[in-house]
């Protein structure tokens, strides 16, 4: 599809670059009309997806996060030992 084609720009990951093949890293720029529709794509999965998910899902989710999941683990820990 060529609305989701990239341009992909290599972009310096250390200053100066020294090595072509070690200093620089690929940044893909997609077009705005492609990022919207991904957007609402994603946001209409999610609706009728997330009533399935469990209480212990933390990735994609807005307000969840690798912090949630890291306290949610050592939560269950705690009441684990607890016991």
């Amino acid at each position: 599809m060529t609305w989701k084609a990239a341009n992909t720009v290599p972009v310096a990951e250390v200053h100066p670059p020294r090595d072509i093949h070690t200093d620089l890293g690929p940044i893909s720029l997609t077009p705005t009309l492609a990022k919207i529709f991904e957007s609402f794509v994603g946001s209409w999965i999610l609706d009728s997806i997330q009533n399935k998910l469990g209480n212990d899902q933390f990735g994609v989710l807005k307000g969840r996060s690798t912090t949630h999941a890291l306290v949610s683990m050592t939560h269950q820990w705690s009441c684990a030992l607890d016991k």
